[in-house]
């Protein structure tokens, strides 16, 4: 464990340490932060219309409700890319003042 911890200190600590004080890749991950809900979300729909029980997904199909989940999954999964535009550009205008 010590050698793993060594490793990392020495290695990866310094590029981890460089990525958070870069402009772009912190206002990078603040944008991806900042998402975070609507991925939840779009993960709880997902989830919801597609468990893998054979009774629940022929349920929703004999209702008509599977096309309805299909279609709230890929409008936020397709929304997310312009969330992370209009964040990023956001987080990192204001960190440049």
């Amino acid at each position: 464990m010590k050698n793993l911890q060594k490793f990392l200190n020495k290695f990866i600590a310094p590029i981890a340490k460089w990525v958070s004080h870069n402009l772009f890749f912190s206002s990078l991950a603040e944008a991806f932060m900042r998402i975070t809900p609507i991925t939840l979300g779009g993960a709880l729909v997902l989830l919801i219309g597609n468990f893998p029980i054979l009774a629940w997904m022929q349920f929703l199909q004999k209702v008509g409700w599977a096309t309805h989940f299909s279609a709230a999954q890929n409008a936020t999964m397709n929304v997310l890319a312009l969330f992370v535009v209009f964040n990023f550009a956001y987080v990192y205008a204001e960190k440049c003042k």
